[in-house]
């Protein structure tokens, strides 16, 4: 193993941590995508597509997906084209004002979530008489993050969205969230097991010391949740750690790294489970 390849921050030191199991969801799945259908004013009976249910109108498009009881609701474009002129969109301030007002109309937002940032939707366009292209914001998202036991959650599955366009009109929302119970508590691994794992990543195998460099920035204890249309047994805690690699032909690629922050047992045997490094995605 090239130890000079690694520089590391400090790490967390083990300590007590709660495990999470996702609430069992009580109820037939296509009654509930009804009632949200009507709820949102969808005027079509939802379809059964297995992983989601959808009911889809000549306005709005509702998802509701099975194994987690999250939700998306997005009107449909008009008939336009793209947009020829920067629309007049609120600030950051009105854009969480609208945002918050919506989602709370609809019954989306908890009392697990808070704001984390309001970023842009950007449109590049270049008409055929110009050089150069145009870039504007068509619309803001204002994006908020969970926090339960008081660790954040990562991954695609836990968040809050509203995408606000002009005049403060919201197209699009969505509440991805498994609601959890606490499961029990277990001790997070200790720091030179965590850089052993990240130093064994496949991922920096062909790289050579002297020519190459892996610097991990931050270290962040959380809990991962998996994409919205995915069966979670159990959330466990993970270190969320943000790097960057340096190598001759790339001088810079930042990535992140999620790892388990908890030996668990393998089902049906004493031992436990082995750890790994995880990409994000």
């Amino acid at each position: 193993m090239n130890y000079e390849l690694f520089t590391f921050p400090k790490m967390p030191a083990p300590q007590p941590v709660t495990l999470l199991q996702p609430r069992r969801i009580e109820g037939s799945a296509c009654s509930i995508a009804a009632k949200l259908g009507e709820r949102f004013g969808v005027r079509a009976k939802p379809q059964d597509m297995g992983a989601r249910i959808i009911a889809s109108d000549d306005h709005s498009v509702l998802e509701y997906f099975v194994a987690t009881g999250s939700v998306r609701w997005a009107a449909r474009a008009g008939q336009k084209g793209e947009a020829e002129f920067q629309p007049r969109l609120p600030d950051e301030k009105e854009a969480v004002e609208y945002a918050t007002a919506r989602l709370r109309e609809f019954d989306l937002m908890h009392g697990a979530a808070a704001v984390h940032s309001v970023t842009d939707l950007e449109l590049c366009i270049r008409k055929a008489n110009e050089k150069e292209e145009s870039v504007w914001p068509i619309a803001r998202q204002v994006n908020m993050r969970f926090k339960e036991g008081g660790l954040p959650f990562f991954g695609p599955g836990a968040k809050i969205q509203a995408t606000v366009g002009e005049g403060g009109r919201v197209d699009e929302m969505l509440r991805f969230w498994r609601e959890v119970d606490v499961a029990g508590e277990a001790r997070t691994i200790s720091p030179d097991h965590l850089a052993d794992i990240l130093m064994r990543d496949e991922s920096f195998a062909q790289l050579c010391p002297g020519e190459a460099s892996v610097q991990f920035h931050d270290c962040q204890l959380g809990f991962y949740a998996l994409p919205p249309r995915e069966v979670q047994g159990l959330l466990v805690p993970v270190f969320a750690i943000s790097g960057t690699v340096s190598t001759p032909a790339l001088p810079r690629y930042d990535f992140m790294r999620y790892v388990p922050a908890v030996a668990i047992a393998a089902k049906g045997r004493a031992r436990v489970a082995p750890l790994r490094a995880v990409p994000a995605y």
